[in-house]
């Protein structure tokens, strides 16, 4: 981090539902006293109900000041700090000439809000009406018609697999010997399938790796929030369960799923881009838990949302081994393997 913020480079310090490596970090700017004007902070994904139960930027301001940093440092950090590396101009101070969003505390500690304002509106607790999604963002899963084979995974000697790292969103990427069967990989030994499909386009690409870490057994689990292609993404130890899981999502119009045994357990539609929806909090909430539940049913242990780690397995930015529709990609080498 030092020898970016020396080259002039802004840093976010990310902490959200499957990100929490930055206490480390926030620790040693309280304790070395570094200088924080290019530093701001950020969730990218958080789970709705982190959200509600323990905020979003606010707890990572919480965070911040319990490591030691300054209550108006780690304000300045999350406001103007972020306001003026994104060039808005009118927003992130307090002062004439700027837009009126305000979040009134009672403390700086515990950044708990009392009201919230924007763009000079009172807002409270009543709900707040949105206008129905466009029709073009609708019905975004187009796939090409797929079907058990075609999750089959061919082995020749070594094989790359991709390994978890619990708590973080990077990965490990190691060349070993797996389970297989008439030159065929058999999900077992701590390993699982992982398939990324185009669904943009209905172009048939579809890339197959192999997953280590993730703990699933006796089913699959799929989502269509994959950044940052956004294609489906789905694991699972059978091909039976992958495709019933890809199937479920594509009907829906995208969204998350949990199959176990040859039935869907659990989903929630996203028919907005395959990427949001419009329910009420309280129904996402619900088909949310329902979901983390089925998950730890396959065995997922992760304390991380597993959807939320899956979204992250198809990003080819973030190291070490990822799994795109072309197949895995080696991210210190920007190559496929």
């Amino acid at each position: 981090m030092l020898e970016k913020l020396r080259a002039g480079m802004h840093i976010q310090l990310r902490m959200g539902s499957a990100a929490h490596g930055i206490e480390t970090i926030l620790r040693r700017i309280a304790y070395e006293e570094l200088p924080t004007d290019n530093i701001s902070f950020c969730t990218d994904d958080k789970h709705l109900e982190d959200i509600r139960s323990s905020g979003h930027i606010n707890y990572i301001l919480k965070r911040a000041v319990a490591a030691g940093i300054g209550p108006l440092e780690a304000v300045r950090m999350a406001t103007w700090n972020a306001a003026r590396h994104y060039k808005l101009r009118h927003f992130g101070a307090l002062a004439p000439g700027y837009r009126a969003d305000i979040v009134l505390l009672p403390e700086l500690e515990t950044f708990e809000p009392l009201n919230v304002i924007v763009g000079g509106k009172v807002y409270d607790d009543a709900p707040i009406s949105a206008p129905p999604p466009p029709l073009s963002v609708l019905n975004s899963v187009h796939i090409k018609a797929i079907t058990a084979d075609s999750f089959k995974l061919k082995i020749q000697g070594k094989s790359p697999v991709i390994e978890l790292i619990p708590n973080q969103l990077i990965t490990k990427l190691s060349m070993r010997e797996v389970p297989r069967l008439n030159g065929l990989f058999q999900s077992g030994w701590g390993l699982c399938k992982l398939a990324v499909i185009e669904r943009h386009h209905k172009t048939g690409h579809l890339g197959l790796g192999i997953l280590s870490g993730l703990g699933l057994v006796g089913g699959a689990i799929a989502s269509t929030v994959a950044h940052d292609s956004h294609n489906l993404i789905v694991a699972g130890d059978n091909d039976r369960d992958m495709l019933l899981a890809v199937n479920a999502l594509e009907l829906s119009g995208g969204g998350y799923v949990a199959v176990r045994n040859g039935e869907v357990r659990a989903l929630l539609p996203l028919p907005i881009a395959g990427l949001m929806t419009d329910a009420p909090l309280d129904e996402i909430l619900s088909a949310q838990r329902e979901l983390l539940f089925e998950a730890k049913s396959l065995g997922i242990l992760s304390e991380a949302d597993p959807f939320i780690t899956l979204s992250f397995l198809a990003l080819p930015v973030i190291p070490e081994g990822r799994l795109t529709e072309r197949g895995v990609f080696q991210v210190f080498e920007q190559r496929f393997v």
